[in-house]
């Protein structure tokens, strides 16, 4: 598992290079460039959870389960970004913090 609570750098990603392509393209989806999404994430502290497989959230503080338990069972949407991954996003507060979740999917 791999927690990301700033704008995540490619080289640190443990994926593939063609599900990091199609990552970044979705979290640059709402916004006009790179620029502008990485100063949101400076601005608001997004969270991005990359999970593999079954990993088990025991291990993680309550508050960090809890809100990866919610983007995986009631997401505001959840989507395939490419062959084999989803991502889904929860909106944590009213202020519209979030968290996404890249899951592999079950085969």
């Amino acid at each position: 598992m791999q927690i990301f609570n700033t704008w995540p750098d490619k080289d640190a990603l443990a994926l593939a290079d063609n599900v990091k392509t199609a990552l970044f393209n979705h979290l640059c989806e709402p916004f006009q460039n790179l620029a502008e999404a990485q100063n949101y994430w400076l601005e608001n502290n997004p969270i991005l959870v990359i999970i593999d497989q079954q990993e088990p959230l025991d291990e993680l503080d309550l508050s960090l389960k809890n809100q990866i338990t919610m983007a995986l069972t009631t997401p505001e949407y959840a989507i395939e970004i490419t062959q084999g991954y989803t991502i889904k996003l929860a909106i944590l507060n009213d202020s519209g913090d979030g968290l996404y979740c890249l899951k592999i999917m079950p085969r």
